[in-house]
């Protein structure tokens, strides 16, 4: 009987680590979102910017 209870409380220990890691990782992954940009209204020609970023010059 003493083992099923150790093993219970070492379930719940598990159980509360895995939701502390699940939150940091939702935090985490909130932080990286907060980092990002979204460029909107841009006007470019086809396949103009592309070659832009890889230095291609016409």
């Amino acid at each position: 009987m003493e083992e099923l209870q150790e093993l219970k409380a070492s379930i719940k220990q598990k159980d509360q680590k895995i939701e502390r890691m699940e939150q940091r990782i939702d935090d985490l992954e909130q932080n990286a979102r907060a980092n990002d940009i979204l460029i909107t209204g841009l006007v470019t020609k086809h396949r103009s910017y592309a070659r832009a970023t890889v230095g291609d010059q016409e």
